[in-house]
Order: C-alpha cells, then structure tokens, then sequence
C-alpha cells in the first residue's frame, strides 16, 4: 500500500489482498511459477483494472519492490555469512 502511496496512488487493503492472493494463486500452478513473470502480470493486470494504476508506475512499482527485496536478502545473507561467531565460552576448546 505505501509503495503506490508513494508514487500518489491510493490502493486500499482489500485490492492489495486480492492481488497477493491472485499473485499467490498463479504461482501455484506448475506450469506459471514466480520466474516466469506470469504471477506479477496478474497482479498488474488487476492493478490496472481494478485500481487505476497506470502501467508506468506498475512497473516502477515492481522495479522497486525488486530492488528493495534483493537489497534486504542480500544484505542478511552477507551479515549472517560474515557476522559474529559467538564467544569463546560456547566453543569447544581442542584437547591434544
């Protein structure tokens, strides 16, 4: 809802569920997974219809989700890779 506040369009709650569960329903079937753009065009498709939203900022839209998701993904997985070990209290000392 806040990412198409932000470009000046209001979507209520029931239109954002709706399209998720669409989105979720075309992902479902075997033949339409996520990686083939099929989900996220039923999604826009009932955005433009439903809601109004111009293409242009359904694409936008979707760019910045995608930024957005990869940049929190990333961004975990690096810190958990490179962060912390944990304190030598909880490792096992090596006995000759």
């Amino acid at each position: 809802m806040l990412l198409y506040r932000s470009f000046g369009f209001y979507v209520g709650f029931a239109l954002i569920a709706t399209v998720q569960c669409a989105h979720g329903i075309a992902s479902a079937v075997p033949i339409t997974p996520n990686a083939t753009g099929v989900p996220y065009l039923v999604a826009a498709g009932l955005l433009y219809t439903l809601g109004g939203i111009p293409k242009e900022v359904l694409a936008a839209a979707v760019g910045v989700r995608a930024v957005a998701v990869n940049i929190v993904f990333w961004s975990s997985l690096g810190a958990s890779l490179v962060g912390p070990r944990g304190s030598g209290a909880d490792r096992q000392e090596e006995r000759p």
